[in-house]
C-alpha cells in the first residue's frame, strides 16, 4: 500500500536515494538533461528549503516517488513548479496523479495562484494527468499549467490526517504482523 507524507530537509538522504535509482531516462525527463550520480548528490544538497517543499510516496517504507514544490518565493508565492518522479515499478498507478493533486494543494495553502510543470514531449503522463485536474499543456513549450485555486483546508486536511495514518502503519505495521 502507498502512503503519501510532507518530506522535508531531514528526508534529504532518502530523496537522494530515489533519484539514484532513476534510470538514465527517467533522470533525463525529471532533470531536463543529463544527470549522473554526482549532478543528483549536488541538486539534493543544494536543495533550497525556504522555497521548495516536497511530497513523498511510500510503498513498505521505501520512498517511491517525489513532487517536488518549487515556488517563486519563501512567503505568499504566486507561481509554484512541480516537478515529479515516480519508480518505473509504480507507473499507471497513480502515484504520479496523486503526487501532482497533493503539490497542487499545497501550492495553494501556500499562496500559490498557479503551478507549473515542465515535461519533455516523450512523456505524455503530465499532459494527460494535467488536462484531467483541469490545467492546460502547451505542447510546442513543453510546460502545463494548472490553476491553484483558493486553498481547500477540507482537502488538505485530509492530505495530513492520511500522512498521519499511514505514518502510524509504517511504524507499527511490523509489530502487528509478528503479534499475529
Amino acid at each position: 500500500m502507498i502512503h503519501f507524507r510532507t518530506l522535508g530537509q531531514a528526508d534529504a538522504g532518502e530523496i537522494e536515494r530515489h533519484l539514484l535509482r532513476l534510470n538514465a531516462e527517467d533522470r533525463y525527463s525529471r532533470f531536463h538533461g543529463r544527470a549522473g550520480d554526482e549532478h543528483v548528490r549536488r541538486y539534493v544538497s543544494s536543495l533550497p528549503w525556504a522555497t521548495h517543499s516536497a511530497i513523498g510516496a511510500f510503498e513498505q517504507g521505501q520512498l517511491v516517488g517525489i513532487g517536488e514544490i518549487a515556488y517563486d518565493k519563501p512567503f505568499l508565492p504566486k507561481v509554484a513548479e512541480i516537478a515529479v518522479s515516480v519508480d518505473r515499478t509504480l507507473r499507471t498507478r497513480g502515484v504520479g496523479r496523486e503526487l501532482i493533486e497533493r503539490a497542487v494543494r499545497a501550492a495553494a495553502w501556500r499562496g500559490a495562484d498557479q503551478c507549473t510543470l515542465h515535461f519533455l514531449h516523450t512523456n505524455p503522463s503530465i499532459p494527460r494527468i494535467v488536462r484531467r485536474l483541469g490545467g492546460s499543456v502547451d505542447f510546442a513549450e513543453g510546460e502545463a499549467m494548472i490553476k491553484s485555486g483558493r486553498a481547500d483546508l477540507s482537502a488538505l486536511w485530509l492530505d495530513r490526517l492520511s500522512e498521519a495514518r499511514g505514518s502510524v502503519a509504517a511504524m507499527f505495521g511490523p509489530l502487528w504482523t509478528r503479534a499475529a
